[in-house]
């Protein structure tokens, strides 16, 4: 848990102090630590594969990326799910798995269905969460599926039965045609490509697709003159003075003996850094303009006049909704796919309101907001995520407007209409009985057959997920289309302590060991509990 080496343990100063404290015990070597983690890892896939595969647990969600250290390439894989009695978001690790030679669809693909069939939850997984990189978008694209509400696949059903009613007397004359096909070729043929894979429906994260709009899209504005150079003299002035602080020691002592604190500096791969390092300079320049100033001088550059704090300020009005909507959005514990919606419907009137305003963001404002409806709308468009945000007790309708309320209020109804009321321990139907037992009951005591949607809409808005417990055909609707997160975030996180294990000092460790210790350790509270 510390990610200190394992050879820690044969260490003469080590052993010092374990003998000092436990005198009457023997401390293990480097061989017995490796077997009993790989001991432990092994018994907690097999408690998380239990879990899993339990009743308790109807749908999972699966995030899943690329991560690349010490020339040596790995795919991610985190599962979340909602515990069906406290309606509790609960996390884990799936696997950490070595990806050698080119890193195509197709491995991709092989990859992601090895670990659900290692699992045994390919059926569960309502969708995997991925980012924009090319290769997992080809994936799903060419081997995945697509999410369908209950009411859709119901019609699809009754379709389908309407054709085999009407190919029924055909039958005869189609067995004139069918073709005979050696088995022997099929039963001796090993190669994989040959193997039907199948995966889930796909996400697109939502913080990587808002990631783009802050430094694609936004790049948009720049076709604005007064923008353009406004933009480029004031970002060339902090670029070099981030560049200073970063290569000159004595840029960087000025800094820190002047503002008691480094002024922060961008992260290329996190959009989120460059608003905060524009944010960081922008309240120097307002508590102390002359020691920034200063620092200029220091530095050799050009002073910040008026102007530019001025579109630092409005660069930060303009930015913020952007860096409050990822905030949300890289939530993995309370926040759940029906978050998306109706934070992006907040952050794109944010960013029309700005863009009517003056200020010489005004342009920046536009090509975000455009930006954002340009990349979100087939989301927006998407039943299963607006079933997300209506059955969401946080959001319910409120979120939309006109005839759009109306819209989300008759999908969630057929849902509940298409969705049997399943009981989790028994999968027996609580629906009333029909047919030949209909006499068994009385008309008084019949109730209306879906009163739940008025008790839910009228209910108060909240947070609190646990008044679902009294809405049961709700509840098991928002369990199946919140399970999904809207970010892949959760994978990143995990990147990270990777990032922690496999240090420099430890590059040699063997990918076994690297994915047991990985396991372990962040598995560890979650299986336990």
């Amino acid at each position: 848990m510390g990610n200190h080496p394992f050879s820690i343990v044969e260490e003469v100063k080590f052993r010092d102090i374990i003998a000092k404290g436990f005198p009457k015990r023997k401390c293990i070597y480097r061989k017995t630590l490796m077997h009993k983690i790989s001991t432990t890892a092994i018994n907690m896939r097999d408690s998380l594969k239990n879990k899993l595969t339990s009743t308790s647990v109807k749908y999972v969600c699966v995030t899943t990326d690329g991560w690349s250290v010490y020339k040596r390439s790995y795919i991610g894989m985190t599962v979340h799910w909602f515990n069906y009695t406290t309606l509790l978001r609960e996390s884990a690790v799936l696997a950490c798995k070595r990806i050698k030679g080119r890193h195509t669809y197709d491995v991709i693909t092989k990859m992601i269905c090895k670990v659900f069939c290692e699992y045994g939850i390919t059926n569960k997984v309502t969708r995997v969460v991925t980012d924009n990189g090319s290769n997992f978008v080809k994936a799903f694209r060419v081997f995945g599926s697509e999410m369908k509400t209950a009411a859709e696949v119901w019609l699809d059903q009754i379709e389908h039965e309407n054709d085999n009613s009407d190919d029924s007397d055909g039958d005869e004359d189609a067995e004139d045609g069918i073709e005979v096909i050696e088995l022997d070729s099929i039963l001796n043929n090993t190669d994989d490509q040959d193997i039907a894979y199948s995966l889930p429906p796909h996400h697109r994260c939502a913080s990587h697709t808002l990631n783009l709009v802050a430094t694609k899209d936004s790049e948009n504005a720049l076709s604005n003159v007064l923008y353009k150079k406004q933009a480029r003299s004031t970002f060339g002035k902090m670029q070099v003075l981030w560049n200073k602080q970063d290569r000159s020691s004595q840029v960087a002592d000025e800094i820190h003996d002047s503002l008691n604190k480094y002024i922060q500096i961008p992260n290329m791969t996190r959009w989120n850094s460059t608003f905060r390092a524009v944010q960081c300079l922008k309240d120097q320049l307002k508590k102390d303009e002359e020691k920034v100033l200063k620092i200029c001088d220091v530095a050799n550059i050009p002073r910040f006049d008026k102007k530019d704090r001025n579109f630092m300020t409005d660069y930060c009005i303009v930015m913020e909704p952007l860096v409050k909507a990822l905030d949300i959005l890289q939530g993995d514990k309370s926040v759940c796919m029906g978050y998306l919606l109706p934070t992006i419907n907040w952050l794109s009137k944010q960013l029309e309101e700005l863009s009517l305003t003056g200020g010489c963001c005004k342009a920046l404002a536009a090509a975000c907001a455009q930006g954002v409806e340009k990349r979100f709308k087939n989301m927006k468009k998407d039943s299963t995520i607006i079933l997300a945000a209506v059955s969401h007790p946080k959001f319910k309708l409120r979120w939309l407007s006109g005839d759009e309320k109306k819209e989300a209020n008759d999908l969630l109804q057929l849902e509940i209409d298409a969705t049997p009321n399943f009981d989790i321990n028994d999968g027996i139907s609580s629906k009333l009985p029909q047919g030949e037992d209909e006499f068994l009951f009385n008309d008084e005591d019949v109730e209306e057959p879906y009163p739940e949607i008025d008790r839910f809409i009228k209910a108060p808005y909240t947070s609190d997920l646990t008044m679902l417990n009294s809405m049961t055909i709700v509840k098991d609707i928002f369990i199946k289309y919140n399970t999904a997160l809207p970010s892949s975030a959760s994978v990143e996180r995990l990147f990270s302590v990777a990032g922690d294990i496999c240090s420099k000092k430890r590059s040699r460790m063997s990918d076994k060991n690297f994915e047991d210790t990985l396991f372990c350790k962040v598995n560890l509270k979650t299986i336990n509990k």
